[in-house]
């Protein structure tokens, strides 16, 4: 049974100027709201950063050790190696404030991987891993491959119509 519920917020925000999982949308924090949902889909939200500059937020955080640039998969590997044999996680960009539980839902109760895609496209970071993953996870940080490419065999869960869009400037809040 899947019960964490990693969630991508330590990225460097270079279009967005600031943290975004510190951004407001409608009085709530962005990480808030994807560590809601998560809630509501059963799974324990934790913030996967490099540094303990998010804890005011009051999830748990994962700190991956800071490293020269900054690569999400590498993050997940960090996530998937602090848990154990035969585990898995669910893994959700802090920008996607949209996602309903159902969908973190869907991919917990998928197989491991499963990714998420809206008919056109996959969201390669709103996904299911499990730890045996790790090494294969590992080999394709190290070749710096693409992470869509990465998960472009795995399961598909697909989602509502809105839920991959994201945040990437501060307008993206206002246009809501």
């Amino acid at each position: 049974m899947v019960r964490r519920l990693f969630i991508l917020a330590g990225g460097a925000s270079k279009r967005f100027g600031a943290p975004k999982a510190r951004a407001v949308l409608e009085g709530r924090p962005l990480a808030g709201w994807v560590a809601e949902s998560g809630l509501a889909a059963a799974l324990e939200p934790v913030l996967l950063v490099q540094d303990e500059s998010l804890a005011d937020l009051g999830w748990p955080l994962c700190v991956e050790p800071i490293r020269t640039g900054h690569y999400p998969l590498r993050a997940m590997c960090f996530a998937l190696a602090c848990l154990g044999p035969g585990e898995s996680a669910v893994f959700a960009p802090c920008d996607l404030p949209f996602v309903s539980p159902s969908t973190l839902r869907a991919l917990a109760d998928g197989p491991a991987p499963s990714v998420a895609w809206d008919g056109l496209q996959l969201q390669p970071l709103l996904c299911h891993l499990s730890f045996d993953q790790l090494p294969a996870l590992q080999d394709w940080v190290d070749k710096q491959a693409s992470a869509r490419r990465f998960m472009a065999p795995a399961h598909r869960v697909r989602v509502a119509e809105g839920e991959l869009r994201n945040i990437n400037r501060p307008e993206d809040l206002v246009s809501v």
